[in-house]
């Protein structure tokens, strides 16, 4: 026996995952795209600095970062992600002051 048909008003939609691999939690919050975002430049950053592009990787760094940082303090800082974001972002401005003074 059918339930019938289903109409998209009713159709259950999964929600997308959220980068790190988080659980859902509301994927079209703000902060959860400045992570997805951060993370994009960051990767950038990492090919860049890979070609030798040391400048253009440390702007890009510089840009993720700042991302990162904006939307793991609008998560708060007890949230697990927020702490998850906020090491990832630490370890990248090391890396990104390490970069600094190969230019500088």
């Amino acid at each position: 026996m059918s339930a019938g048909p289903v109409s998209a008003a009713t159709a259950e939609v999964a929600e997308p995952t959220l980068p790190f691999g988080w659980a859902t939690r509301c994927p079209r919050d703000r902060c959860c795209q400045d992570i997805h975002s951060g993370e994009t430049l960051i990767q950038e950053a990492q090919a860049c600095e890979e070609r030798g592009a040391i400048e253009n990787a440390y702007d890009k760094f510089r840009q993720g970062i700042r991302l990162l940082l904006g939307a793991a303090s609008q998560l708060g800082a007890d949230d697990p992600p927020a702490v998850s974001v906020t090491e990832k972002a630490a370890t990248h401005l090391t890396h990104t002051e390490h970069l600094r003074q190969k230019f500088d």
